[in-house]
């Protein structure tokens, strides 16, 4: 902050510690608004990772196969929380609004998805089979979406996918090139 906006402060609130708490808050928000724009740019990394994954030589996918578990497991989660909160109550229909309200409430984290919340929650619950969930096209031309299969235990919260390490990677792919090498 400069000093124009301590002059402020100091108009605004006469006692110190509310201008230090103010001070702090102020800092807390922009590193919020940092956190979450590193989340975008991480998350336009990993769609950028996926895709050019599938075009690298066989023999190079393999160093990185431990990435593509990591997307997978993301995959799953989504379908099992969305799977979750329509059998949290099977006798009610949820807007795929209310499921994305309900998940960033539950605290899931978007950021690994390369598509807005939205359009990955609807993926999601359009791969649900039917004797799973009932589809409701309401008159407004919105859609509902229940759970009309047997009600499964809850799934269990699951660790943090493991994080992938860059280096390994790298020491794999430079021992399979002197490999390579050394058999030509």
């Amino acid at each position: 902050m400069d000093s124009n906006t301590d002059e402020q402060l100091e108009k605004l609130f006469k006692d110190e510690y509310t201008r230090l708490f103010f001070r702090q808050w102020n800092k807390a928000e922009g590193i919020n608004e940092e956190i979450e724009r590193l989340k975008r740019e991480r998350s336009k990394l990993e769609a950028l990772m996926k895709a050019t994954y599938s075009m690298m030589p066989e023999r190079d996918k393999e160093a990185f196969a431990e990435t593509t578990q990591i997307f997978e497991k993301e995959r799953l989660g989504l379908t099992a929380e969305i799977r979750s909160i329509l059998q949290s109550n099977p006798k009610i229909s949820f807007y795929a609004m209310e499921i994305r309200d309900l998940l960033v409430s539950k605290g899931f984290d978007f950021s690994a998805y390369a598509s807005n919340p939205l359009s990955s929650i609807h993926s999601v619950l359009k791969r649900f089979k039917k004797s799973e969930v009932k589809v409701i096209e309401h008159i407004d031309g919105k859609t509902s979406y229940r759970w009309r299969g047997k009600v499964k235990e809850p799934p269990q919260p699951t660790t943090e996918p493991p994080k992938f390490d860059y280096k390994q990677a790298l020491e794999e792919i430079q021992k399979q090139a002197n490999a390579n090498m050394r058999k030509s």
